[in-house]
């Protein structure tokens, strides 16, 4: 924890500059706290009118996309607030925040007013929970009180554009490309190698290692387009994403043997969900990993490249998982089973089985306690790999956001027989919504190796250590620019650099993000 005090203490000076100019004047009657999942129909709303004339009754949620936007009809007027998908939640379930100010239309304007409602609208209408209290706010009433949380973060699958209860077939669309420079080398003296169809992979060789999207140096990539269908019914739910570009090869790319994934490489997830109760879910298919804090898709995380603990984890597994609401938005717990890491089939007789434990003390915080163990390696059954995580979201103020993740790793026999082998890494984040289009990130993680079982490549005993400092700017709704800088470092010489090897790594990019 000392080197992540250190990497943002600088960062806790500017902290008030940046709250003065988060708070947007509401109404002085209406304030709101919002306690949102992924779904808009499990949106939960609390529109408290502390000295409204009346109080209570129920709120009409329209949705579109990521938008939505919540309306309380009283007798003294219309409360309407606009809301928008937050990447201050916890990695790919999101959050909502506020767009804009809290708007009351008089009951004498209302009566006059001529209705417009647009058909498509109502096609997606459903009904939020509303609650209203009469309680005068600790806060100045002008100040606008903003909460967000993830209780349900123990769903791995992104769940983003999942529609309302029986409302059809909805089509998602995502976009992520980038333009990378390698400082170690000179733009196109060391072009990548084109690799064919051998190996494990079925792209050129990497000019940037240990690095889950970002790989090409000097090149117009196309790290993904994605294609998402997905369908809700009252108790159940079907979501597929085909993906293709950079990150469906790399995916696909760590199965166990020595040939790519080809059947399923392009299906970046697809399951179906069943929820009989309020509080249990069910869910199998092709899953994104529930371990570590960082998520597959880059428009769902903070930082456009992806941590050392994501790279060297797994990414994904084919099986199930059931979860189960202990305290409603507050305690949850998880049981996995799996066929493994990044592998569709079993390629030996045993399985992975993970647990989980998310506690929501508060609005605030969220903790997420992570165990996988089994057996991964092909035909053998008997050694198994053990994998902790924890990792914690402490949302300070609406503008910032701080996070950690830790991972500690036992494998038996993954390097010399009879003997195990073990790695370790822990990150810490940070997030500085500085406007309503702008917002800084920042990453520190170290990553200690001792037997090199994790980076296999480098010597036994490498330690390595990144910084990461990124840019996002919203342009239009669902378009964001990134520019990101990273630095890593290694105990030894891992790095290509020229006709040498170099203990440091120094990147730049740019990246396009697009999604509806």
């Amino acid at each position: 924890m000392k080197f992540c005090l250190k990497h943002f203490a600088v960062l806790w000076v500017l902290l008030p500059l940046i709250f003065n100019n988060q708070n947007a004047k509401a109404e002085s009657c209406a304030k709101v706290k919002i306690a949102s999942v992924a779904e808009c129909d499990k949106l939960v709303v609390k529109i408290l009118l502390a000295e409204c004339n009346d109080v209570g009754g129920k709120a009409t949620l329209f949705c579109k996309g990521n938008r939505a936007t919540a309306t309380l009809k009283r007798k003294s007027g219309i409360y309407s607030v606009k809301l928008k998908k937050s990447e201050s939640g916890w990695g790919a379930q999101g959050n909502w925040e506020i767009d804009g100010n809290v708007e009351v239309t008089p009951a004498s304007v209302a009566i006059h007013r001529k209705s417009n409602k647009n058909p498509r609208h109502l096609a997606s209408q459903v009904e939020a929970q509303i609650e209203t209290q009469t309680e005068t706010p600790k806060e100045p009433p002008s100040a606008r009180e903003i909460v967000t949380t993830n209780p349900l973060a123990l769903q791995a699958p992104e769940t983003s554009g999942t529609p309302p209860a029986g409302r059809g077939i909805t089509f998602n669309a995502a976009f992520d490309g980038y333009y990378a420079i390698n400082l170690n080398q000179i733009p196109g003296s060391s072009p990548p190698t084109n690799s064919g169809t051998t190996g494990t992979i079925n792209l050129p060789t990497a000019q940037m290692p240990y690095r889950t999207n970002d790989i090409y140096s000097n090149s117009l990539a196309l790290n993904l387009a994605e294609l998402s269908i997905s369908r809700k019914t009252k108790e159940t739910s079907f979501r597929a994403d085909l993906d293709f570009g950079n990150q469906a090869e790399v995916f696909g790319s760590f199965a166990p043997g020595t040939s790519t994934d080809q059947v399923s490489k392009h299906i970046g997830q697809a399951f179906m969900t069943w929820t009989p109760t309020d509080r249990f879910t069910f869910t199998f298919g092709k899953l994104t990993t529930f371990i570590g804090y960082e998520v597959a898709k880059s428009k769902d995380n903070w930082n456009y490249g992806r941590s050392l603990l994501f790279q060297l984890g797994p990414f994904w597994h084919m099986g199930a998982n059931a979860t189960y609401a202990v305290i409603p938005s507050r305690v949850n717990v998880g049981v996995h089973l799996y066929n493994g890491w990044n592998n569709l089939w079993s390629f030996n007789s045993g399985k992975s089985i993970g647990l989980q434990l998310n506690w929501t003390p508060n609005d605030a915080i969220t903790f997420n306690a992570n165990y996988m163990t089994g057996p991964i390696n092909p035909n053998d059954s008997v050694n198994k790999l053990n994998i902790y995580n924890t990792n914690l979201q402490w949302i300070v103020s609406p503008s910032f956001t701080f996070a950690w993740d830790a991972v500690y790793v036992n494998w038996a026999t993954a390097v010399t027989s009879g003997v195990n082998s073990n790695w370790s890494g822990f990150e810490c984040l940070a997030k500085w919504t500085v406007t309503p289009s702008f917002y800084l990130s920042s990453r520190f993680e170290v990553f200690s190796d001792p037997q090199g079982a994790a980076t296999r490549l480098l010597p036994s005993g490498t330690n390595l250590v990144e910084g990461t400092l990124t840019g996002d700017f919203t342009v239009a709704e669902g378009f964001d620019i990134r520019l990101e800088g990273r630095l890593d470092s290694s105990s030894t010489a891992a790095y290509s650099s020229g006709s040498t090897m170099s203990k440091t790594l120094p990147t730049g990019l740019i990246a396009l993000l697009y999604s509806f």
